[in-house]
């Protein structure tokens, strides 16, 4: 074959195919050869095979058991979408919340403390929106509609308080300036609840196509609560001065107290402890141990009358209180750890 050398690209404008130019025939072919793929493209699946022909294993997201009567509803670029981007279904993320407080009106408090504290409900920022698993666009607009009921109970109550001032699907505005006086045993907790109105935004999945409902509104409350308030008077354990260590707040519930007194006993100081008789309620039986060097454990003392038991009172905050006091009566023992345990 001859090689063709020293050509320009102006060499082929006079060129011809069947009497046209050379450049307006690529170009009619272009454009002709585009045609041909878009109509093809968008050309209905036609099959000569039975319409109940299924699709032996899943393709993509084109599912196992498809039928071809089902493929010659749809064009090819349908059916390649379907294999290459399997519909994906929205992400809904129902609505959640908890409890927010100031004041740590939660937990063990001494009788007789002033609690100031506020409630405020926080909204977690992944809840009560609609998002597409797998996609790229941002969370939209939120699921449900406003809310329509957003309360609170105070510290130790049952019955529900509207807050001050609710709004969109996420703004509450806190209730603060409360208080609350901690009294003997269970003090009770904080709950907070709210409620949505019907939401206007219709999910869709990837293709487009509805999924699901918008959301409606029930009677369905959202809620949450804080942790109880336990009142509780202190513990004292006997120190080697003579006098008495006032111990960290305990819930009256604990089944085991370790009573750590590592001093030498004297013939005038004793082991002992007093604990307030909220921790002693009929039918709690409570038994001495004491810890064994030699085993690492703590065991039973085998004479628990060792221990005398007598009944004080003491001042606390303002109130007469009153105690049940344990005494070490027996030898010397020097440097010895107890334990407390209910049965």
């Amino acid at each position: 074959m001859a090689n063709l050398t020293g050509l320009e690209t102006a060499d082929f404008d006079s060129l011809t195919v069947a009497g046209d130019d050379i450049e307006t025939t690529l170009t009619d072919f272009s454009n002709n050869f585009t045609t041909i793929l878009t109509t093809i493209s968008n050309t209905t699946y036609n099959s000569v095979l039975s319409d109940n022909t299924i699709v032996q294993n899943t393709i993509g997201g084109l599912s196992s058991g498809t039928t071809a009567g089902v493929l010659k509803t749809k064009t090819l670029d349908q059916i390649f979408d379907t294999i290459f981007f399997p519909t994906q279904s929205p992400n809904i993320s129902q609505p959640g919340i908890s409890i927010s407080l100031t004041g740590s009106p939660t937990g063990v408090k001494l009788v007789g403390t002033t609690l100031n504290y506020s409630v405020d409900i926080t909204f977690p920022s992944d809840k009560n929106r609609v998002t597409l698993a797998g996609a790229s666009w941002s969370p939209q607009q939120p699921y449900t509609g406003d809310l329509s009921l957003a309360q609170y109970t105070l510290l130790g109550q049952s019955s529900y308080n509207d807050f001050d001032s609710f709004s969109s699907y996420n703004n509450v505005t806190a209730k603060t300036g409360l208080s609350h006086v901690v009294t003997e045993g269970g003090n009770g907790n904080i709950k907070v609840r709210v409620r949505y109105a019907a939401g206007s935004f219709q999910p869709l999945d990837s293709v487009g196509n509805n999924s699901g409902s918008p959301f409606s509104a029930t009677s369905t409350d959202y809620e949450n609560n804080s942790s109880n308030v336990e009142g509780v008077y202190p513990r004292f354990n006997n120190n080697s001065s003579g006098g008495q260590d006032q111990q960290n707040l305990q819930t009256s519930s604990q089944d085991n107290i370790v009573i750590n007194q590592t001093y030498q006993e004297t013939a005038s100081i004793r082991h002992g402890w007093e604990f307030p008789e909220l921790i002693f309620p009929a039918g709690r039986t409570w038994i001495v141990q004491a810890y064994n060097e030699l085993t690492s454990a703590y065991q039973d003392l085998d004479n628990q009358s060792q221990f005398a038991i007598t009944n004080t009172t003491k001042t606390i905050s303002g109130d007469s209180v009153d105690y049940r006091k344990y005494t070490n009566t027996g030898s010397l023992s020097g440097n010895n750890n107890y334990k407390l345990r209910y049965t």
